[in-house]
């Protein structure tokens, strides 16, 4: 029983696990169904997500390649668009370039370049042209190697230092002497070159030819210069009464303050027809101190312009010296110097030719118009100063053989325009006086003889004091002083007055005579100079010099006291007409009436 109730019981719980394994399997089935519908729910979703990304990765794609294919289209138009611009470029690089070229053709300045090493590569066909349109080579060359480049025309150094510095340069402005002798002045302005790198590749620039404003400011320059020489030159004339010391001195001031290349001075020698040379002065003045020169016109010597000059009492100005054949026996001392230039003046005395002032310059066309008529000035003023000597030569000749002795003196004195007198030891009281005193005193001589003191009423009252003043210093019995007397008749009259002591054996004054002249002549002469230097001869018009000096003392004065100075400048219209139609002395006739209104 047990056992079958055993076997029941196993029965029956096999009954119930298996009814419980039968709900377990429905549970999982239906577990089952409700995972696989909840799957294919998840597989519908993902197909549906995966449609809605294709359809997004599709248009997408569209998307991306239609913004590609527009970028594409945008970058050929790009391109096709740079392209043209840089064959426009191009092209208007090419136009710019031949418009620079024909530009820098027709310009009056020309366009240079330079490499590393400052060496001319390029330089346009308006540099500056030898005579006959030839344009020089430079290329290859520097700056300063150019073929005739005057190095004392410029500062090289400073030059040389800036494009070695590779600096940009502004107006530098140099000399250049072409080979038939013109002087050409040059304006260059250049900056340097540097590559992508850096590197420094050479200079570029322009050139042009300034001659024609430097020769304008040179001849400001040289004018201002020439009057300042006439003026010391007549102040020479005025101080200096021997010729050679003067000869000297007047070739020295053309030299260092009028600018000529040299100046040499020669005296005919009446006894052999040949100019001496008296004075030369110059850089080259040791090649001219043996120059041959004759006025006999039968001999080479004789026919060049220095011996014209003297025959014909005219000057000659000759501006290009090689092409004249007349100056041939001289050829070989003008090379030597570099002269290519004269002027010779004639020198006058008493109204006959006695010597030349040549003048030289060592360009072509040195002489200009106003340069000459100063030069002539000078050479006549030269030659006033010749006769004056001559004449004061003459003059003191007369007074040593009237010293000689005292006989003499005495048959001599009356015979000559000074007068001569004696006084005893210490000048008082006057023992003789000569004929001529009552003639340039227009007082008695016997008033004087008999009252000493009439000498001192003669003097002027303003000149006594000083006149006193020597009297008293002249212990010795010598004296060499001027002053002024009153004639009788109320004229004034100038007066050297000079004495000489007479010793005796014993080297004691035994008596003092004297020479007193008339020198108002030459002190109107020496006023007459000063009044040339500084005046105008025709109008009476302060000249350019006397202007100079009166316009610099305004300048000063309104600098210093800060306030404006004008200058008015007349002009007269019309004027060559006058002279072409009525004759320059009517045109004398009108510049002295302008003067006199001014």
């Amino acid at each position: 029983m047990e056992v079958r109730r055993s076997k029941g019981e196993r029965t029956a719980r096999t009954y119930e696990l298996l009814s419980e394994d039968k709900e377990l399997e429905q549970r999982i089935d239906e577990a089952l169904d409700r995972l696989e519908a909840h799957h294919r729910n998840d597989m519908r979703a993902l197909e549906r997500q995966r449609d809605a990304r294709a359809h997004q990765l599709w248009w997408g794609s569209a998307a991306l390649l239609a913004g590609l294919i527009a970028t594409l289209g945008w970058l050929y138009r790009s391109i096709r668009r740079s392209d043209e611009q840089g064959r426009h470029a191009l092209a208007s690089l090419a136009e710019s370039e031949a418009r620079f070229r024909s530009l820098a053709q027709l310009s009056a300045d020309w366009y240079w370049e330079q490499d590393e090493d400052l060496r001319f590569t390029y330089m346009s066909a308006q540099a500056d042209r030898e005579p006959g349109g030839a344009q020089p080579s430079f290329r290859g060359l520097r700056r300063w190697e150019l073929p005739g480049v005057d190095l004392d025309s410029a500062d090289w150094a400073v030059h040389r230092a800036t494009c070695e510095a590779r600096q940009g340069y502004r107006e530098f402005t140099y000399r250049r002497v072409s080979s038939d002798g013109t002087a050409h002045w040059i304006c260059a302005s250049g900056e340097p070159l540097f590559d992508a790198q850096g590197a420094f590749r050479g200079y570029r620039g322009v050139c042009s030819d300034v001659s024609a404003q430097k020769r304008a400011e040179l001849e400001i320059v040289r004018r201002r210069d020439l009057y300042a020489a006439l003026s010391q030159t007549n102040r020479a004339i005025i101080h200096i009464h021997d010729a050679q010391p003067l000869f000297d001195e007047v070739c020295r001031i053309a030299v260092e303050h009028g600018h000529m290349h040299l100046a040499w001075i020669g005296m005919l020698n009446d006894d052999t027809g040949w100019l001496k040379p008296m004075t030369v002065h110059g850089p080259v003045s040791h090649l001219f101190r043996k120059l041959r020169v004759s006025i006999d016109p039968t001999v080479p010597e004789g026919r060049g312009f220095s011996a014209a000059a003297m025959r014909e009492g005219r000057h000659f100005v000759v501006n290009d010296f090689f092409a004249e054949p007349r100056v041939a026996p001289w050829l070989e001392q003008a090379r030597a110097s570099g002269i290519k230039s004269l002027a010779t003046f004639p020198l006058m005395r008493d109204g006959r030719a006695v010597g030349v002032l040549n003048l030289h310059g060592k360009e072509v066309g040195f002489f200009t118009e106003d340069l000459v008529a100063l030069l002539q000035e000078t050479a006549e003023n030269l030659s006033y100063a010749l006769t004056i000597m001559q004449r004061e030569a003459e003059r003191t000749t007369a007074e040593r053989a009237l010293v000689e002795s005292e006989t003499r003196f005495r048959q001599l004195a009356s015979n000559i325009p000074g007068i001569f007198w004696c006084a005893s030891r210490g000048g008082d009281p006057v023992t003789y006086v000569s004929s001529a005193y009552e003639k340039i005193t227009g007082r008695s001589a016997e008033v004087l003889l008999r009252e000493a003191g009439d000498w001192m009423n003669a003097v002027h009252r303003d000149d006594r004091a000083a006149v006193e003043e020597a009297l008293h210093k002249a212990r010795d019995g010598r004296l060499d002083h001027e002053f002024r007397i009153v004639r009788g008749d109320g004229q004034v009259r100038w007066i050297h007055n000079r004495s000489f002591p007479v010793l005796n054996q014993n080297g004691r004054i035994t008596l003092i005579t004297g020479l007193a002249e008339d020198i108002t002549a030459r002190k109107e002469d020496e006023e007459l100079l000063q009044y040339m230097a500084r005046y105008d001869h025709l109008t009476g018009l302060p000249n350019r010099m006397l202007f100079y000096d009166r316009l610099q003392q305004a300048l000063a004065h309104s600098r210093r006291d800060k306030r404006s100075t004008a200058v008015v400048f007349v002009d007269l219209d019309h004027f060559k007409r006058v002279n072409d139609t009525l004759g320059h002395a009517v045109g004398d006739e009108l510049l002295q009436e302008v003067a006199q209104r001014l």
